[in-house]
């Protein structure tokens, strides 16, 4: 399934539609609203609803979200830092095995990202030599010294990095940040599609210029149908994308496994 999907939609609707008024349900909707006072970065709402009920940090709500999860989302950073003191998992999966860490992508949580990755560097193991690769294109950097630290490949259940998820909904500020940090311009999920198949894949042109200017990305790459971003932009209507990738020169002859070009 593509991840597109999964898109969480309308914040306030969901919620609605997550509290029910049932006894039976009593649970639910305490999770629904300590779920809602967290996106909405209700700082001392959430405070007192914990002290009723400690366990409540890590449940997930009807939609299979944890209240870190909807924090991350809405780049809420005081949030996020007192759910994770208080004990919020990280790498709490959503319904696609998406983590908070996906969200934060996601939503462009600039502000909350530090917070994120240094806590799942806490608890994945990595190399601390040369993590960050403070570099800018047009200096020389061989690419094989390159490095892809472990704690930003976390996948979902479709091999989605968070690199991915900032791709597709054009997050330029958090896709600059995590390739700063070491990410892979190129990286590929479990179907081979690059951050800028997604992009071409979901219209971003923020996103696709973005990329496509870093001097490793891979204009041409293709997924595991041999599709290209350009046959991606093609397929899913994205003309303004298209535009964008023939005026640089993206090779229009590459035919995917079922012998179509672009």
């Amino acid at each position: 399934a593509e991840h597109e999907e999964a898109a969480v939609g309308d914040t306030q609707v969901e919620f609605a539609t997550l509290i029910d008024t049932s006894e039976e349900d009593d649970q639910l909707n305490k999770v629904a609203q300590f779920c809602q006072f967290c996106s909405e970065g209700d700082l001392e709402r959430a405070k007192d609803f914990l002290q009723e009920q400690a366990d409540i940090v890590n449940y997930k709500d009807v939609s299979g979200y944890t209240a870190l999860h909807w924090a991350c989302l809405h780049d809420r950073k005081e949030m996020v830092e007192w759910l994770l003191s208080v004990g919020a998992d990280i790498l709490a999966q959503g319904p696609n095995e998406e983590t908070p860490f996906h969200w934060a992508a996601q939503g462009g949580a600039l502000k909350s990202l530090p917070v994120i990755i240094e806590q799942v560097k806490r608890i994945l193991p990595h190399n601390e030599e040369n993590e960050t690769n403070d570099y800018e294109d047009g200096e020389t950097l061989d690419q094989e010294k390159l490095t892809h630290p472990s704690y930003l490949q976390i996948k979902d259940v479709g091999g989605l990095l968070p690199i991915h998820y900032a791709a597709q909904y054009g997050s330029t500020v958090v896709l600059h940040y995590l390739i700063m940090m070491g990410e892979d311009v190129n990286a590929r999920d479990a179907q081979l599609h690059t951050p800028l198949h997604w992009s071409a894949h979901n219209g971003s042109g923020d996103a696709c210029t973005y990329l496509i200017n870093r001097s490793r990305c891979d204009i041409n790459a293709i997924d595991s149908n041999g599709c290209t971003p350009l046959h991606w932009a093609v397929i899913k209507g994205n003309f303004e994308i298209v535009k964008l990738f023939l005026r640089y020169h993206v090779n229009i002859t590459i035919k995917d496994f079922q012998g179509n070009t672009a």
